[in-house]
């Protein structure tokens, strides 16, 4: 495939990533459906048709996206600091390690522990200590962000 080929299904998948991060975000100020249901089952959707069009799909796709969606049905609101840190500690590194049937599949070890860590750090910092002039909504679809950029591109 071409170079410019190449750039077009980046884009692509940038695009599905900020899409799932907005339906993230629609779960923090909506229904919690939107976070826990739908940007799973969107998500899993688009890693498929990346994975068919790449003539890679696995079944562990789909793993993912029910890891995923079980991960996000962890709750992390909390009073006090400590309790803030562990709850997001427990859903950022449960979201992150819902990608290793994906590092398994495609032997991407050193991006499963590269998204690990920016899950688990991404939900305690930008949830723990929002400085998003957005407030909720920027940490929210940042969150949603780090969640999904990096599992697009395993596939």
């Amino acid at each position: 495939m071409s170079e410019g080929g190449q750039l077009g299904i980046w884009v692509l998948k940038m695009v599905a990533v900020v899409g799932c991060a907005v339906l993230y975000r629609l779960g923090g100020w909506m229904n919690k459906v939107w976070r826990r249901y739908v940007m799973p089952l969107v998500y899993g959707v688009v890693l498929s048709g990346f994975a068919v069009y790449h003539h890679s799909w696995s079944w562990t796709i789909l793993l993912y996206a029910v890891l995923l969606s079980l991960a996000l049905h962890i709750g992390y609101g909390a009073e006090g600091i400590k309790d803030k840190i562990t709850k997001r500690f427990i859903a950022g590194s449960l979201a992150g390690l819902a990608a290793i049937p994906l590092a398994i599949t495609y032997h991407l070890y050193a991006i499963l522990v590269f998204h690990i860590t920016i899950c688990t750090m991404g939900s305690i910092f930008l949830g723990v200590w929002n400085e998003s002039k957005e407030g909720a909504a920027g940490e929210e679809a940042t969150i949603g962000l780090l969640y999904t950029v990096l599992p697009i591109m395993m596939v």
